[in-house]
């Protein structure tokens, strides 16, 4: 059995009591992603920005999961979030976030997506909400982006 992932690949900068990093991968599907390749075949649907960095999808490629789903929209930019973690890594404050498309899906994708659970960024994943899309829709992080 194989895993399609569907979701956010992004940039987090993070701030805790241990310590701060500006730039770091993260997004849900990154790292389902990375987890479930012990596990199974695994491919990625995300969009991602000019600014994803080659040794990101180098990465990616390097655990053998497909990117043939990962596109990357010129002149635009990753899913980013910052925030700062509370002394008991408990609470989180989120002082930047740059929406980015969680999916749209293309025409040759589609065919091997019938539906996917996607989170809805800026939604804790305690209380995560998700969006059950039609792999002929568009699911994005903000209703004015949804084309």
């Amino acid at each position: 059995m194989s895993l399609v992932v569907v979701g956010s690949v992004a940039y987090d900068g993070v701030e805790t009591p241990h310590g701060k990093v500006d730039r770091m991968l993260g997004g849900a599907a990154t790292y389902i992603s990375l987890a479930a390749g012990y596990f199974t075949s695994v491919g990625i649907v995300a969009v991602v920005g000019d600014d994803f960095a080659p040794e990101d999808v180098d990465l990616l490629a390097s655990r053998n999961i497909d990117l043939s789903g990962l596109e990357r929209v010129a002149g635009g930019r990753t899913f980013f979030w910052a925030g700062v973690y509370s002394a008991d890594m408990n609470d989180r404050t989120t002082l930047r976030h740059r929406p980015q498309r969680v999916c749209r899906l293309r025409p040759e994708t589609a065919a091997i997506v019938p539906f996917a659970t996607v989170p809805v960024p800026g939604q804790h994943p305690a209380g995560a909400a998700t969006k059950c899309a039609r792999a002929d829709e568009t699911v994005s992080s903000s209703p004015a982006a949804t084309p």
